[in-house]
């Protein structure tokens, strides 16, 4: 990995929590219906009462994620050259 990646966890329980979409027909199966990026959206759902962790993890370092457990992945900067940095987000449930 190059660059820093932001991961958003959640353990299972906390999923009722999160929005998640239910139906298996439904195009994004499994995924928060709540923009995570809209702070006052985030918090009318209840994410603040959420338990989860949030952390950068660093080229060379590892996390651990335990089954099941929900993620959101951000890529926090990651070097094309010497001058630019980009930030994407990457949604894994």
């Amino acid at each position: 990995m190059k660059g820093a990646k932001r991961y958003v966890l959640a353990p299972p329980w906390a999923c009722k929590g999160l929005s998640i979409i239910k139906e298996k027909a439904h195009p994004s199966y499994r995924h928060s219906l709540t923009d995570w990026t809209n702070i006052a959206e985030a918090e009318a759902e209840g994410f603040a009462e959420t338990p989860g962790i949030d952390t950068i993890v660093h080229e060379g370092e590892v996390l651990y994620i335990p089954s099941f457990w929900y993620t959101d992945i951000w890529i926090v900067s990651m070097l094309l050259n010497e001058r630019v940095h980009i930030v994407v987000r990457v949604l894994v449930v």
